[in-house]
């Protein structure tokens, strides 16, 4: 293994819908695009804080015309919504360290339950909100999507060993059969 994706846990992650705003040349192009998420960014988003995901919502030409799919479109002002996700840095680098360490290349990063969401998602789920839980053996990860985008994820301390471990106690069960329910 010489290159990989990671994958970090939604430790004190934090998601946020921010605008950012360029100026064009006349013709919307990729760059423009990208140049209107990182001024969303620079604007907003602490220098103690990661970038995991940025997630465009819409974009506003030239402060008239709302469209999805602004390449290609006539206008000289962009803006767009963004939905930011963010963790501490010293969550991100504590990983980039060790993966360094063993020569793995990281080329990119995902938070975990956006992962978790990716593995379900099919077009009718796009079109809903809901919450996707992930239930670890010492941790539960919950994250709620509207419309496909992760608005709020949360980790509880809480997972199937203590969910074992209590059926076991309430219902004098052995640990096997407390697993097994």
């Amino acid at each position: 293994i010489d290159k990989a994706i990671i994958t970090i846990p939604c430790y004190d992650a934090s998601v946020n819908v921010y605008n950012g705003e360029v100026y064009t040349e006349g013709i919307i192009n990729g760059e423009d695009v990208i140049n209107c998420f990182k001024s969303a960014i620079k604007e907003n988003v602490p220098d103690d804080r990661e970038v995991i995901t940025v997630f465009p919502i819409d974009f506003l030409i030239d402060d008239e015309d709302r469209c999805y799919e602004p390449i290609g479109v006539k206008g000289y002002k962009l803006e767009s919504r963004v939905l930011i996700s963010t963790v501490p840095k010293e969550l991100v680098y504590t990983y980039l360290e060790v993966l360094e360490k063993c020569q793995v290349e990281v080329i990119d990063l995902a938070l975990s339950s956006v992962c978790d969401y990716a593995q379900l998602a099919h077009d009718e789920l796009k079109k809903q909100v809901g919450a996707v839980v992930n239930i670890g053996h010492a941790k539960t990860e919950v994250a709620v999507f509207n419309k496909g985008l992760m608005i709020k994820t949360d980790i509880l301390p809480i997972g199937s060993k203590k969910i074992d471990r209590d059926i076991k106690y309430i219902y004098k069960l052995d640990q096997s059969t407390a697993r097994f329910l």
